[in-house]
């Protein structure tokens, strides 16, 4: 499944890239961390850090950059409508199993100072 299937995905295709996010959730690789971006951004990934704005969506936004994770070749372009129609038909219990495992994912984290030495980059300059 390398290539982004088209138009609509099937339950299937759903609940193969929706396993890949839950690899990213519960590998322990990554950092999530809570951060007001105050930035066009939902969310960033950076290395083993990934932020989640908690001022926007943040199940897609969540999705979003795990994707980004499990396949850091696509564009963002492609991943934005991966996101989309993952996100779009998802059914209850999977949303709720995918914030299980975010909320285990950042007690795990560190909101750590040194990991926003990362994203200074994406900020806006005071």
């Amino acid at each position: 499944m390398n290539k982004l299937p088209p138009q609509r995905l099937n339950q299937r295709q759903i609940n193969y890239y929706l396993q890949q996010v839950y690899k990213v959730l519960k590998s322990g690789k990554n950092n999530f961390i809570i951060k007001r971006l105050n930035i066009r951004f939902r969310g960033l990934t950076s290395d083993s850090n990934i932020w989640i704005d908690p001022q926007q969506a943040i199940l897609p936004t969540l999705i979003h950059e795990c994707l980004h994770v499990s396949y850091p070749n696509k564009s963002e372009n492609e991943i934005l409508k991966l996101e989309k129609k993952v996100a779009k038909r998802i059914s209850e219990r999977q949303i709720k199993r995918l914030l299980i495992l975010f909320a285990e994912a950042l007690k795990k984290s560190k909101q750590t100072s040194s990991a926003d030495e990362n994203i200074k980059e994406f900020l806006p300059r005071s």
